[in-house]
């Protein structure tokens, strides 16, 4: 009975302690009134009548703060909805800037030499997409073009890309890509921050989603061609 009571009270416990915090300064305020009543009139002081002062001057405090509360949830809810209309917004700005020309995806990976372990990812994801989880498939293609980002960039004698974030590394190798694939890399980049944000139900609201997916398989065999090609200059040398 005794660990029955005790956990009633662990439970209760908080939520008895966050009325009283609020109810802490309007009772002052009431208490305080209470008294400035009591005294302007100059009469005896009986608790009675001091309470009957007191608890209508409470009630219509803690009616205010009701009121306050309700009206900050409801600016709460609003802000929040309009942060997801903006982040749907940036989604598909950032869709947008993907090329229409990566909307057929790419049957086979053209590095010859085996699938690399972006591209394994990337097939994985594919597989996935079929399968109907959109965003999941999306998540997993934005985790296999960072990893091949990484590649190319230490392909490129970029060593410490494994601890460099992936901005940082493109803003260093985007002299090395073919002209005009950087600014596509740019594009999926914050594709990929914004998709780490997004549920199932906004990236429907997108309707881009095989869009997306294509211009990860391009930018994933466009860099390991790449990064492939930069391995062979190297041991030809």
């Amino acid at each position: 009975m005794v660990q029955y009571l005790k956990k009633k009270w662990d439970e209760t416990a908080p939520h008895i302690w966050s009325m009283l915090k609020q109810l802490l300064v309007p009772a002052i305020l009431a208490a305080c009134y209470g008294v400035w009543d009591w005294s302007s009139s100059g009469g005896n002081f009986e608790l009675s009548k001091y309470l009957k002062i007191v608890m209508p001057a409470l009630f219509f405090l803690m009616w205010f703060v009701g009121l306050y509360e309700r009206q900050k949830k409801r600016s709460s809810d609003s802000q929040s909805f309009n942060t997801l209309d903006q982040k749907l917004e940036s989604l598909s700005e950032a869709v947008n800037k993907l090329s229409p020309k990566h909307s057929q995806p790419t049957s086979t990976p053209s590095v010859t030499s085996g699938l690399t372990f972006s591209q394994e990812m990337m097939t994985e994801a594919e597989t996935v997409f079929k399968s109907g989880h959109h965003l999941a498939a999306l998540l997993q293609a934005g985790v296999a073009f960072e990893q091949s980002v990484r590649s190319f960039a230490k392909a490129s004698s970029l060593e410490e890309a494994d601890r460099m974030p992936l901005l940082h590394i493109l803003k260093k190798v985007d002299f090395l890509l073919p002209k005009g694939v950087e600014g596509e890399l740019h594009a999926l980049r914050q594709v990929r921050n914004q998709l780490a944000h997004a549920s199932e139900k906004e990236l429907r609201q997108v309707d881009q989603a095989e869009r997306i997916l294509s211009s990860y398989r391009w930018a994933i065999d466009t860099l390991e061609d790449e990064a492939h090609n930069k391995a062979l200059q190297r041991t030809s040398r």
